[in-house]
């Protein structure tokens, strides 16, 4: 007999401020060990992780904003967003620095980030892992991962 599927109560018993920011804190640890190709120099260790965004449409992207402008071993250089309302409200919360792109592959070759956190459609993720990959820069995203592309 087989039993219903039942999610884990761990996932929604966190707060969703700490889930982002376990996120945040695991993508910078698996980049900022290769950011520098395997280097643990002091030069390599005080370099901040390039972060690029691509999507702005999950509200809890603005949280993740947030996260990312709290951590002193991050930047984030650059947000991939077509919808100019959300790109409007968006800087107005992040620094001057970053660059804004209405396509994401153009984003990837201009700004070269290390890492990319995905905040798009569900369906969008697989398009935006494979041209990471093809880069080279590491993927995140904020759900789980479906198994219709294997």
């Amino acid at each position: 007999m087989r039993l219903p599927y039942r999610p884990s109560t761990r996932c929604r018993i966190l707060p969703s401020f700490l889930r982002r920011s376990c996120y945040l804190v695991c993508a910078l640890v698996v980049v900022g060990a290769t950011a520098a190709g395997g280097q643990t120099s002091p030069a390599a260790a005080s370099s901040k992780v390039r972060i690029a965004i691509v999507g702005l449409n999950h509200d809890h992207v603005w949280g993740i904003l947030k996260d990312i402008a709290g951590e002193g071993s991050a930047e984030l250089v650059a947000i991939a967003e077509s919808d100019s309302v959300l790109v409007s409200r968006a800087k107005g919360l992040v620094p001057p620095s970053v660059r804004f792109f209405d396509d994401f592959v153009r984003m990837l070759d201009d700004v070269r980030p290390e890492a990319v956190v995905a905040t798009t459609a569900n369906d969008r993720h697989l398009e935006i892992l494979r041209e990471c990959a093809r880069r080279h820069i590491h993927f995140s995203t904020e759900n789980r991962w479906q198994l219709t592309a294997c």
